[in-house]
């Protein structure tokens, strides 16, 4: 439980797994590092164990960081994938705006609201964890 959201066990693993494989169908491997870049919340929380199952390096970003430093650590990483959602869009946005910048990020975006963006990359969108339905999906180059 956090806050008022709920989730059962066998939810938090089915869902957790699914977010393993598609870090794994994403290109993501035993110890890559993946970004995690949300606020705290039940997604959140799903994510870390998703990317623990998928054998991977959990890089947690605090989505309050100024897009200066949150290039920082993207560029010291070199996350496989960016796991994001919420409001995180436009600070991803202002980090691509930063001179010296990647022309697109590779992110995996959890949750019901949507990125509007032309550079952030979309890999996957997941809809929902409690739902366990998948969006469209854009495969990485």
């Amino acid at each position: 439980m956090y806050l008022k959201e709920r989730l059962t066990y066998g939810q938090l693993d089915r869902a957790s797994t699914q977010l393993a494989k598609v870090l794994k169908e994403a290109g993501c491997g035993q110890a890559d590092p993946v970004c995690l870049l949300k606020p705290k919340s039940l997604p959140a929380i799903v994510s870390i164990l998703g990317i623990i199952k998928a054998d991977c390096t959990y890089v947690p970003i605090d989505p309050q960081n100024p897009a200066p430093r949150v290039r920082k650590i993207i560029d010291q990483c070199e996350p496989c994938v960016i796991l994001g959602a919420g409001s995180v869009g436009t600070l991803l946005e202002e980090v691509l705006s930063l001179d010296g910048s990647p022309d697109t990020l590779a992110v995996v975006w959890v949750g019901p609201d949507k990125l509007q963006s032309d550079r952030v990359k979309v890999a996957l969108c997941l809809k929902s964890f409690q739902r366990m339905r998948v969006g469209k999906s854009i495969a990485l180059s």
